[in-house]
């Protein structure tokens, strides 16, 4: 396989390199066996019977010109490949680069929203609360001085009632919660398309354009399950613990770093 590859390569100057020798072949039998002196003096004698350099060099200048032709379009073809390799590279480094810094962004927000989510699920017990112990008050001001002694804890429960601010509280938290989450919301969708976009650029067959697929697959199927959680249908006592494993973005990131590595070489080379 590698022989064929380079043959192919260089099939161009193994071409003229043939006819050359099969030009000069041609003339040294022609003059060997059948004594072509006509040839012979035309292309290397003067017309004083001695040897002449021109025919000679006339066949070196032909020569030279064919092989720096092909060598000047081998270095067109190979500049053109390194540049659109490069800036390839450098559009793949670019696109990581931009999902790394959303996915930390997106693990510091959830981190935030699952505080915000557990702030909001604690306010709302004791607004619940408040709000029974209210109307258990209201049923209590009916009641006659014997009932309200037998009734544990009552003054207790009206002081509670009355000095907790709560709704205020809870109205607060819940917009910071529900800002936490459209920020989240919203990064989730950005990096799920940028994850997309960055898996259009390994589209071979080979095991490491696979494995990166796979890397990045993985990770789009953790987004959505981020977003599937934080929707406005989801119960916030169970969006605990989600976040994008720092493991699978470290394999990713690793495998086209080395992917990358092994198309910069190629690019020196040309190839």
């Amino acid at each position: 396989m590698n022989f064929l590859k380079w043959l192919w390569k260089h099939l161009f100057i193994i071409i003229i390199a043939t006819v050359v020798t099969i030009f000069m072949g041609y003339l040294a039998i022609r003059w060997i066996r059948y004594n072509d002196t006509y040839l012979y003096r035309y292309l290397f004698q003067d017309s004083n019977g001695k040897f002449a350099w021109t025919g000679f060099t006339a066949i070196i200048a032909i020569i030279t010109l064919a092989i720096n032709a092909w060598d000047n379009r081998r270095k067109f073809k190979a500049d053109l490949i390194s540049k659109s390799r490069i800036a390839w590279i450098e559009n793949v480094r670019e696109k990581v680069a931009q999902l790394n810094t959303k996915l930390s962004e997106i693990n510091y927000l959830v981190s935030l929203y699952e505080i915000s989510s557990k702030r909001v699920e604690k306010v709302t017990s004791r607004k619940e609360w408040v709000a029974f112990n209210n109307n258990y008050e209201l049923e209590l001001e009916n009641m006659d001085p014997i009932e309200k002694r037998l009734t544990d804890s009552y003054e207790f429960e009206k002081e509670f009632a009355r000095n907790e601010p709560f709704h205020e509280e809870f109205l607060e938290i819940e917009s910071e919660a529900e800002d936490i989450r459209k920020k989240l919301l919203l990064r989730c969708d950005e990096c799920i398309a940028l994850n997309n976009n960055i898996e259009l650029y390994f589209l071979g067959s080979n095991s490491e354009d696979i494995n990166i697929k796979e890397g990045l697959n993985k990770l789009c199927g953790s987004l959505k399950y981020i977003l599937k959680l934080i929707n406005k249908d989801s119960n916030r006592k169970t969006v605990t613990h989600i976040s994008t494993s720092s493991e699978d973005v470290k394999n990713i990131n690793d495998d086209i770093e080395r992917y990358l590595k092994a198309e910069w070489e190629r690019a020196k080379k040309g190839e």
